[in-house]
């Protein structure tokens, strides 16, 4: 039995090495293949190039064997060309008679796909890690929230089986789904507890912060600068994106002590963690984020923002702290709370016992796993 696991629309392995997290991204695949689950992963990707790209990830030769690419010709040159790739049936129809029992995309977008998949006889598995119309509509990108929240309409009704990240994000599709509401459930996002590992004991007691995430509006990351400022802390950030001339002019301005790295690999960010005691996310919004999930499984002092996702992990007084609201002086106190807490340490240890309760990997791939048999036997 085989896997079409369809990345999201232009999405592709050589996109993900260059964002630093190609190895993270295929955990769950890989495995799925280690345990036998399915003999082999089809990867639905929108680059010729991943055919060499997929070389150069970090798992065992005799497990990349095992993955079979269904690219395009060619590099699609615009949107209607990866368009027309993502509705290529002459393609989908050859992954299905060559043996995929189970069509799972990667995100919302891109998952017309998948639909195809079903209607040629797969299973359809949506796996959503956020709701793509919510996070829209709060980037005020009515249009495009107006289109994904279509989107998400016919495509979690049409799936055979659905996940989604958190109880707020499964309350939310449910107020819309007509068709079978039992087959959604929550797959919390999981981590590598190996590569994701620390001794609060041994990191250095050093006031500095870091920051891991995209340069977007979404992330606050001018709030998070000023915060910084105001407690008088370096930054090591980590992560690129349309912000990030103006983030790095005001960190500039603000006489800000900061280490930048565009983009690190997997392993890259974790030995960072290991270097570091504090960890802030001050997000406005937010699925549930695995950058947070890595910062525990850490073992780091972490501060976040009180929206859903964060508020989900970060449980104050048990598992790390919470500013009070999204400015520069709430995030600041928050800060300073931690780096003066004499309990700060014990939270620590307690953040990374909860990761390893509910966001270990093996117990991830068993549960969705379950699902998945349940569907293909219905």
């Amino acid at each position: 039995m085989k896997l079409l696991f369809i990345l999201t629309f232009k999405g592709s392995i050589k996109k993900w090495f260059k964002e630093g997290v190609a190895n993270r991204e295929m955990e769950i695949p890989m495995e799925y293949l280690r345990r036998g689950y399915f003999t082999h992963i089809q990867i639905f990707s929108y680059s010729p190039d991943d055919r060499e790209e997929i070389k150069k990830l970090n798992y065992p030769p005799e497990l990349l064997d095992r993955i079979e690419l269904i690219c395009p010709d060619q590099n699609p040159g615009g949107f209607f060309a990866h368009l027309k790739h993502s509705v290529d049936l002459k393609k989908i129809r050859a992954a299905v008679k060559g043996g995929a029992k189970v069509a799972k995309t990667n995100q919302i977008n891109g998952c017309w796909t998948a639909i195809l998949a079903k209607f040629c006889g797969c299973t359809m598995f949506l796996r959503c890690g956020y709701i793509l119309s919510r996070r829209l509509f709060m980037n005020k990108q009515y249009f495009a929230g107006a289109v994904a929240s279509i989107l998400e309409f016919f495509s979690f009704n049409l799936a055979d089986i659905a996940s989604v990240t958190t109880q707020d994000a499964l309350d939310y599709i449910k107020k819309f789904m007509i068709f079978g509401r039992d087959k959604a459930f929550i797959a919390p996002t999981y981590v590598n507890t190996t590569i994701f590992s620390g001794n609060i004991n041994e990191k250095p007691t050093k006031p500095d912060v870091i920051f891991v995430g995209r340069l977007e509006t979404q992330k606050n990351v001018f709030a998070f600068l000023r915060a910084c400022a105001i407690a008088q802390c370096p930054i090591t950030l980590v992560g690129k994106g349309s912000l990030e001339a103006e983030a790095m002019a005001l960190a500039k301005e603000l006489g800000l002590k900061l280490t930048h790295h565009p983009a690190l690999q997997n392993e890259e960010i974790a030995a960072l963690y290991r270097q570091h005691r504090y960890f802030v996310l001050p997000s406005l919004h937010e699925g549930l984020p695995k950058v947070l999930i890595e910062a525990m499984a850490a073992e780091m002092v972490c501060v976040g923002t009180p929206t859903s996702g964060i508020t989900d992990l970060i449980h104050p007084g048990k598992t790390g702290y919470m500013a009070a609201d999204f400015s520069p002086e709430a995030i600041a106190k928050a800060i300073i709370e931690a780096q003066n807490d004499p309990k700060a340490d014990t939270y620590a240890k307690a953040a990374r016992q909860w990761v390893l309760d509910h966001h270990s990997i093996g117990s991830y791939v068993d549960r969705e796993f379950g699902y998945i048999q349940t569907a293909l036997k219905a």
